[in-house]
C-alpha cells in the first residue's frame, strides 16, 4: 500500500535528484542513502505492530500422546505462538519434601508430565510459559483455616524460590533428557494464578490489613531469584490478576486488581500515582506484566464499574500503574519498559452453557477483544480454553466444542476482522492475517460480495485499512481461500 508518508518520501527523493543534477553534487550517493533509509522506515498500514496469541488448556499436558499432540497441532493451526502450562507444585513433589529442593534430579520430584508437554510444544515451534500454582502441604503456613483452598495458605516463599531453581535448571535448555539429548528451554515463568483471590493465595486480609500484595511480592521475588540463578535469560511474568474484587459475600476474600497493583508496585494515590517506600525496600522483580481482563458476561467494550477493577476495556489502567512504577523505579530491573500481556481471557458460549452467550456473540467478542487489546498496546493475548471441558458445561469457554467441532469463535481467533467508524462516511478496518498473501476486503451488495480494498499482508501480522463507506455495512476479509467472519458495521 502506498501511504501519504511514502509519497512524501518519494517526492523528497525526486527533489534531491533534481537538486543534485543542478549542482553536480559529489555527495549524491550519501544523500540518496539517507532518503532511501527514510522510505524504508515508513510503516505500511497493512503491516502495523502486531499482537501475538496463545492458549491455556490442560489438553496440552494430557498423558495420551494422540490427544496432546492433536490439540497442540490445533493450537498451532489457530496461529498461537505460546502455550500457558500449569505447574502444580504440590503434584510435582507428590506432596513429599525433596531432600535437595534446588536439584531437579532429587527423587521426590516427578517431571514426566512436564517433560512430555515441553517437548511436544517445542516440536511444533510453540513457546511455553509455566504458571506455578498450589503449594504442597509441607510448604504452607500453619493453621490453615478449613475454608481455605489447599495450597493457597501462606506459601513458603523461600521454598518456592528453591522450587523455581529446580524447575529452571531442568528447563534451561542444557539439562539432559532422560530419554536422550537435552530438554528444551522454557523462557517464561508466572507465579500463582490470580493472586488477588484467596482461592489461589490466602489470606488476602489479616488483622484488618490487606496483606495479599505483600504476600505475593515475596513469592514472586523468590521465584525470580531462583529461576534467574539457574536460567539468567528467563523472564518473570505477573501478577496475572483477576478483573474484579469485593463482589462476593465476604469482601475480604478478594482484592480489587488496581489497588493490588498499586500496593504491589509501591505506589500511592489514585489519579496521580507517586512512588512510596516498599516494605523492607523489597521492590518487585518483573520482566513482563500480565493481567486477566475477563469481561465475564458483557462485551469487551464494557468497562468495569469500580475504578479499581479492570476488564477488557480497562487495559490502559494497567499500563498507567506499570509506567508509574517504572518512572518511580519501584520495580526491577530498572530502566526497562515492560510489555503488557493478557495471560487469560475467555467468553462462555451457549450452547452448551445455559448462562453463556450465543455462538455468534462469543465469536464477535473474541475478535473484538483482540482489537481492543492491540489498541491498548498489549503484546500477547492468551485464550482459555481451546476446547470445552467434558462434563463441565460451565467452563464452555472453548473455541471448539468438546466433540472437537469448531465454533465460529475459532475463525474469529485465527482470522480476526473488525471495523469501526471514524466519521459518517469513514470506516476503519482492522484484522490479523492467518497467512501471507493478497488480502481482499469485501463488502456485501445484495447477495454478492464485492472487493473494495486489496492489501499485501504477512502471516500473524496486523493489517489496517481506511474505507469511504456510509450507513450500515456488512464486510469481511478474504485471503488465500480463507474468509473471516462477517462484521456488521452499524450506521
Amino acid at each position: 500500500m502506498i501511504t501519504v508518508a511514502t509519497v512524501l518520501a518519494l517526492s523528497a527523493l525526486a527533489a534531491v535528484l533534481a537538486f543534485a543534477r543542478s549542482r553536480s553534487l559529489p555527495r549524491l550517493p550519501v544523500l540518496l542513502t539517507g532518503v532511501l533509509a527514510a522510505i524504508a522506515l515508513v510503516p505500511s498500514a497493512a503491516s502495523a505492530a502486531s499482537i501475538k496469541t496463545g492458549f491455556a488448556d490442560s489438553l496440552f499436558s494430557d498423558p495420551r500422546s494422540g490427544v496432546r499432540n492433536s490439540w497442540l497441532n490445533t493450537a498451532q493451526d489457530e496461529g498461537a505462538g505460546l502455550i500457558r502450562v500449569t505447574v502444580n507444585w504440590r503434584s510435582v513433589t507428590a506432596n513429599s519434601r525433596p531432600t535437595d529442593q534446588t536439584d531437579p534430579a532429587d527423587p521426590d520430584y516427578h517431571w514426566a508430565t512436564l517433560d512430555r508437554t515441553v517437548k511436544s510444544a517445542e516440536a511444533r515451534g510453540l513457546d511455553v510459559m509455566f504458571l506455578l500454582n498450589t503449594a504442597p502441604r509441607w510448604a504452607e503456613g500453619n493453621d490453615r483455616p478449613s475454608n481455605a483452598q489447599q495450597g493457597s495458605w501462606k506459601p513458603d516463599s523461600a521454598a518456592f524460590g528453591r522450587f523455581g531453581t529446580a524447575l529452571a535448571t531442568r528447563y534451561s535448555g542444557s539439562y539432559p533428557d532422560p530419554e536422550g539429548g537435552t530438554l528444551p528451554a522454557v523462557t517464561y515463568y508466572e507465579a500463582f494464578n490470580e493472586p488477588n483471590l484467596d482461592f489461589w493465595l490466602a489470606p488476602q486480609f489479616e488483622g484488618g490489613k490487606n496483606t495479599g500484595p505483600e504476600l505475593y511480592r515475596g513469592l514472586n521475588n523468590a521465584l525470580a531469584e531462583g529461576v534467574k540463578s539457574a536460567s539468567p535469560g528467563a523472564k518473570i511474568v505477573g501478577p496475572a490478576l483477576a478483573p474484579f474484587g469485593g463482589i462476593t459475600g465476604d469482601k475480604k476474600s478478594r482484592t480489587r486488581p488496581i489497588k493490588f497493583m498499586r500496593d504491589l508496585f509501591c505506589l500511592k494515590g489514585r489519579k496521580k500515582l507517586k512512588p512510596k517506600a516498599c516494605p523492607g525496600n523489597d521492590r518487585l522483580i518483573l520482566d513482563i506484566v500480565s493481567h486477566h481482563p475477563i469481561s465475564v458476561t458483557g462485551p469487551p467494550t464494557q468497562k468495569a464499574f469500580n475504578p479499581d477493577d479492570a476488564t477488557a476495556g480497562d487495559m490502559r489502567k494497567i499500563t498507567k500503574v506499570v509506567r508509574a512504577a517504572e518512572k518511580g523505579r519501584t520495580v526491577l530491573p530498572a530502566k526497562i519498559r515492560r510489555p503488557i500481556w493478557v495471560s487469560e481471557y475467555w467468553y462462555r458460549s451457549r450452547p452448551p452453557a445455559k448462562g453463556g452467550v450465543k455462538l455468534a456473540t462469543q465469536a464477535k467478542w473474541v475478535e473484538q477483544s483482540l482489537y481492543i487489546f492491540w489498541k491498548a498496546g498489549v503484546k500477547m493475548a492468551i485464550y482459555n480454553l481451546l476446547r470445552d471441558r467434558p462434563n463441565d458445561d460451565q467452563n464452555a469457554f472453548g473455541l471448539y466444542f468438546k466433540n472437537g467441532d469448531a465454533k465460529p469463535a475459532a475463525t474469529a481467533f485465527r482470522f480476526p476482522f473488525v471495523t469501526h467508524r471514524s466519521g459518517k462516511r469513514k470506516l476503519k478496518v482492522w484484522g490479523k492475517a492467518p497467512s501471507t498473501g493478497k488480502l481482499a476486503v469485501q463488502r456485501k451488495r445484495g447477495k454478492r460480495w464485492k472487493t473494495v480494498k486489496r492489501l499485501d499482508v504477512k502471516q500473524g501480522k496486523v493489517f489496517q485499512a481506511k474505507l469511504r463507506l456510509k450507513g450500515k455495512q456488512k464486510l469481511r476479509a478474504s485471503l488465500g481461500g480463507e474468509r473471516s467472519l462477517v462484521w456488521t458495521q452499524k450506521r
